[in-house]
């Protein structure tokens, strides 16, 4: 049903149970795993056009991804057709096959971890054409996945073309695990509105290659105060969306699997005001939500840091929760009203 994939540098098991979760979650998308920088890079390198339904992005899988197996296999045809007269790119065959999927990958935002003690000669990525070989690559991606598109748009012959629908059961979310892969935590407040950018391909086709990595105070705020800071253990940092919290957006965690009178606490920096008006809500699969409007199982107590910050623990005890609501797999904090009280922290 599906392949995991690493390169033999990478250490994945730091983060593996997540991603496994994550996968049957929503097993028609690519599931991957970044550190923060190229997660944000591989926002930028996305593309839309709804005119021919292109709606795809970068993703490297080279530190731990699960796909389906068809998806494999269907590459494998793609490049036997499409790489016949650049067979010297076949080696490079992962920059097409997220580009070449036409959906947004599922992507972790992480620490990653090299193998250590592992000595197998130099790498492909050393060699002198690699660069000059990803460029093109990477240029060639979204030439040969636009084209088609394209055409299939105003032609009904019948060939291998590339999918056009979407089948991917979640939005986009920014997701990072625990430390001992234990949940996830994950929004869907994006550093960047990504359906948003505008693409035509006569201008934009290097979109996704080193002459546009991002620079400036938007991609040094997000490494500063991404999810991964909510997930460290650490007090002095936190997750920050950078703006007040607009309706319908959230935070949320996902437990990897559905649990019974589990108990967990939430620190948060944000104001009590903006706490007490967000909806908390629960599910066993993340599509179906109810919410929980009782304060039974829920306890609140105040903080101050020694640089003068003030947080809020709340603590969640579902033994003591309403029946009803004992199992979950989901918990969300949604912000549902029309003006929000602040941002997120």
């Amino acid at each position: 049903m599906a392949c995991f994939y690493v390169d033999d540098d990478w250490n994945a098991s730091f983060y593996l149970k997540s991603l496994i979760a994550d996968f049957r979650s929503d097993p028609y998308v690519l599931h991957s795993a970044t550190e923060p920088y190229t997660f944000y890079t591989n926002l930028v390198w996305t593309y839309f056009d709804k005119n021919i339904d292109l709606h795809t992005g970068f993703s490297w899988i080279g530190c731990g991804s699960i796909f389906l197996r068809e998806y494999a296999q269907r590459h494998l045809q793609y490049l036997q057709v499409y790489l016949k007269n650049n067979r010297n790119l076949v080696y490079l065959s992962d920059v097409f096959f997220s580009i070449w999927l036409n959906d947004i990958p599922s992507q972790f935002n992480i620490n990653i971890y090299g193998l250590t003690g592992r000595n197998s000669g130099a790498s492909f990525s050393s060699s002198s054409n690699f660069l000059q070989y990803q460029h093109q690559s990477s240029i060639l991606a979204i030439r040969i996945l636009e084209h088609n598109l394209r055409y299939n748009q105003s032609n009904a012959t019948s060939h291998l073309g590339f999918v056009r629908r979407s089948n991917r059961r979640f939005p986009y979310y920014i997701k990072s695990s625990s430390l001992k892969d234990d949940f996830i935590f994950f929004t869907n407040i994006l550093p960047i509105d990504i359906e948003n950018i505008p693409f035509n391909i006569s201008k934009d086709f290097e979109r996704s290659t080193r002459k546009n990595l991002p620079r400036g105070p938007s991609v040094a705020f997000f490494l500063s105060h991404t999810t991964l800071s909510a997930v460290d253990n650490d007090s002095k940092t936190c997750w920050r969306p950078g703006r007040n919290a607009r309706r319908g957006e959230f935070f949320a965690i996902d437990f990897l699997r559905i649990q019974t009178n589990l108990s967990f606490s939430l620190t948060v920096g944000h104001t009590q005001e903006l706490q007490d008006n967000l909806d908390f809500n629960l599910s066993l699969d993340g599509l179906w939500w109810i919410t929980y409007r009782s304060l039974n199982g829920i306890k609140r107590k105040s903080q101050d840091l020694t640089s003068g910050e003030h947080q809020h623990v709340i603590v969640f005890n579902a033994t003591e929760f309403n029946a009803g609501f004992h199992s979950f797999r989901y918990v969300a904090f949604n912000e549902s009203k029309i003006s929000s009280s602040g941002e997120f922290q």
